[in-house]
């Protein structure tokens, strides 16, 4: 007989990889206790050694200025940027903390057999009915490509917004 386990938080994550540490955020920025495991000895899963940039008082992007990948550089990029925000509305500096970070790193691992999911990353039973409160993202949801691979780095984006989007699930409950 398995044994219920006690409620000690609100949401659980297992695993801190791109789409865990994104639905631990999201979750814990709405008021929910949350609780993230991982296994490995560092968090970010197969993607915790990706460089990032802060934008520190005195860089180009209090000037508006993005030198390295020109966003804001035409009016099609400054047409859907911030409206008013200025010099650039596709460029400011973060000055209000609290400040977060995740480190993510690009590779060439992914799956496509991952569990199946709905569009909230609930895991489907093989009816095609939810698993409440089970959800998943990142390499161990299907692949949102459908068998494709078309680069390294294509897991990162249905991670992060696959896990954004199973913690508003939770969050509205």
């Amino acid at each position: 007989m398995a044994m219920p386990l006690p409620n000690i938080c609100d949401v659980l994550v297992v695993g801190a990889g791109a789409g865990g540490m994104a639905a631990a955020f999201t979750a814990a920025v709405a008021g929910l206790d949350v609780q993230l495991v991982e296994k490995a000895d560092v968090v970010g899963g197969s993607t915790a050694l990706s460089g990032g940039v802060v934008w520190a008082p005195g860089t180009a992007a209090v000037r508006g200025e993005d030198p390295e990948f020109d966003k804001g550089g035409d009016a099609y990029q400054r047409h859907i940027g911030e409206a008013g925000h200025a010099p650039n509305p596709c460029i400011a500096p973060l000055t209000e903390p609290p400040f977060f970070s995740v480190r993510l790193r690009a590779g060439d691992i992914g799956s496509f057999a991952g569990l199946r999911v709905d569009g909230d990353a609930r895991v489907l039973r093989p009816d095609g009915t939810p698993v409440l409160g089970l959800h998943a993202v990142g390499n161990d949801m299907a692949s949102v490509m459908g068998g494709t691979y078309p680069g390294p780095g294509i897991t990162l984006g249905p991670a992060l917004t696959f896990g954004v989007l199973a913690a508003e699930c939770l969050i509205a409950g």
